[in-house]
């Protein structure tokens, strides 16, 4: 973070009325920055580990996505087939009951 300082803002009140040198600010602000890169990579590294384990929840829920997926198609094709079987007896016992019918109608 920079600091601003307006306009006619004394430095010297800081130092106690001694002048400030270069090196030493230098080295402040050195230290600085590499406090500030330290926290940098270290949100990095924390965000990268939760990028992580939100893709591997992904990849996760993508995969039962799809295996659920299969198992309604099988559902599907199960009811399918029973339909059919259904709507197969249902002409059986027609079929038997127009022969019992006209046989015993004569």
């Amino acid at each position: 973070m920079t600091l601003f300082h307006p306009s006619g803002y004394d430095r010297s009140r800081e130092t106690g009325g001694r002048a400030i040198s270069e090196q030493p600010r230098e080295r402040y602000d050195f230290d600085r920055l590499e406090r500030s890169i330290d926290v940098l990579v270290e949100r990095h590294q924390v965000l990268q580990a939760h990028h992580s384990e939100l893709k591997s929840a992904l990849t996760e829920r993508e995969q039962r996505i799809g295996a659920l997926g299969e198992e309604i198609l099988q559902f599907n094709q199960r009811r399918q087939g029973a339909a059919k079987r259904l709507d197969d007896l249902i002409a059986q016992v027609a079929a038997l009951e127009h022969k019992f019918s006209a046989s015993s109608g004569r």
